[in-house]
């Protein structure tokens, strides 16, 4: 199911010194998946699924697109009000489009403040992991509490992450896996009360 935001107030078009700007519009942000979250006064999103952004001199299509906005108005709102981009990542085939120019790339990083779109020449299958994985790595130890490990999953939007003992990777915990292991030991104590007062 397409997901359609349309992000008020957000002019995203990056001046042309050369030419005279053209009037802001409203961005609009159209893809199949959307996760977006809140950290103080900023608004960050990831996008995939062909994605296509469309703002003031500016189009942008490609498959995963991450985001760093100012968010304004109701912080609580499910869907954030964003007033302007600050930085944007479009990876995977990328098509960048800005007024008559256009670009094919793997990857374009869209600094809209520096008045700077980065290109990276790379197609999607000569991209390496490092060039769309995600950052911060978090990590966690097998000593760990799994409450501390759903917490850093839930704080974080991860469902992911790499266990490491000794700076080298042992396994991957999995938001799955730790739902499983919280269900089997509600079972559990359900059985033993079930029991106390049956028995009883």
């Amino acid at each position: 199911m397409k997901n359609l935001l349309l992000l008020c107030g957000c002019a995203l078009g990056l001046a042309v010194s050369a030419r005279a700007e053209a009037p802001a519009q409203k961005t609009t942000l159209d893809c199949d998946h959307a996760e977006m979250w809140s950290i103080g006064n900023e608004t960050r999103g990831v996008c995939t699924g062909s994605v296509t952004l469309v703002g003031t001199d500016l189009k942008i299509i490609c498959d995963r697109l991450e985001f760093v906005a100012l968010g304004i108005g109701d912080k609580s709102a499910t869907l954030p009000t964003l007033d302007k981009f600050k930085y944007m990542l479009a990876t995977g085939h990328v098509v960048i489009t800005q007024a008559d120019r256009e670009a094919t790339c793997g990857r374009a990083e869209v600094l809209p403040h520096e008045d700077k779109v980065v290109l990276t020449e790379k197609k999607s299958r000569e991209l390496k992991v490092r060039d769309i994985m995600s950052s911060p790595r978090w990590t966690i130890t097998p000593d760990q509490q799994i409450d501390e490990c759903m917490a850093l999953m839930t704080r974080n939007r991860i469902r992911h992450i790499p266990v490491l003992q000794k700076n080298k990777v042992v396994g991957v915990i999995s938001i799955g896996d730790v739902v499983k292991h919280l269900m089997n030991e509600k079972d559990f104590i359900i059985n033993q009360l079930e029991a106390y007062i049956t028995a009883g």
